[in-house]
């Protein structure tokens, strides 16, 4: 019973699908046209949006190199000039220094004696002193012995704090600048601060009342000779470094 009417149902079911495939098989293949149609400019939009996002961080990341390139020749530039004028201040410095510092034996000074008391009080008043000591040197005046001992000694001590000002500002110049400076000029510059400052302490303090000893001058000659030598050395060592482009 079943076989005969599944047999009677069967072209009546196909019927049906032929008839259900005639009329909306175009449709349907339509709407699958448009579906792969969407999936596909879809794709083609995410695949452009991607593409596009990975060019935008390419080609940021590459600013940002490009961006840090130059600041980094540009720091190194600014490094450069920097370390040029610390040197260049530097070799003036030192040099400032050594000419103070030096003892000449064979100094000469004005004969004080033929001073007036203006050309004594304005030659004085250069070198920085006070009001008190101008009355003194002007009470000097009648003992043209005593004013020209006084006048020389005085001058003498003037040069010797000026040594010594410079030998500070030398040293601050380097330690405010020492970034800019190699090891072997910070060797060669410890070097030179010991002899500089040997050389303003015999003249700042004397072995002998004030006065200096024959021993005093040959030690001042010897560290003269030595300075003259480390000072040669370090200027020699900066040009070289400079024209390199070397530091450190």
């Amino acid at each position: 019973m079943e076989k005969i009417i599944k047999s009677e149902l069967e072209p009546h079911i196909q019927k049906l699908i032929d008839d259900l495939v005639i009329k909306y098989g175009p449709i349907a293949i339509v709407l699958i046209g448009l579906f792969l149609i969407i999936v596909i400019i879809t794709w083609d939009i995410l695949k452009n949006k991607i593409r596009g996002e990975v060019k935008k961080g390419v080609d940021k990341h590459k600013a940002e190199i490009d961006n840090t390139y130059t600041k980094q020749i540009e720091h190194y530039r600014l490094y450069v000039a920097k370390q040029h004028k610390a040197y260049a201040k530097l070799n003036k410095y030192l040099l400032k220094t050594e000419g103070l510092a030096v003892f000449q034996a064979l100094k000469t000074y004005p004969d004080f004696t033929e001073y007036t008391e203006t050309e004594i009080s304005k030659y004085l008043k250069e070198r920085n002193a006070s009001e008190n000591e101008l009355k003194q040197f002007i009470s000097l005046m009648g003992d043209s012995k005593a004013l020209q001992k006084e006048m020389q000694n005085y001058t003498e001590l003037f040069n010797v704090r000026k040594a010594r000002v410079f030998f500070h500002k030398t040293k601050n110049h380097y330690w405010i600048n020492a970034l800019y400076f190699s090891n072997k000029i910070e060797e060669q510059f410890k070097d030179i601060t010991k002899i500089l400052n040997e050389m303003i302490i015999i003249r700042e303090i004397p072995s002998n009342d004030n006065k200096l000893t024959k021993e005093d001058m040959q030690t001042l000659r010897s560290l003269q000779k030595n300075l003259q030598s480390s000072i040669d050395k370090i200027v020699k060592q900066m040009k070289e470094e400079l024209s390199a482009g070397l530091a450190k």
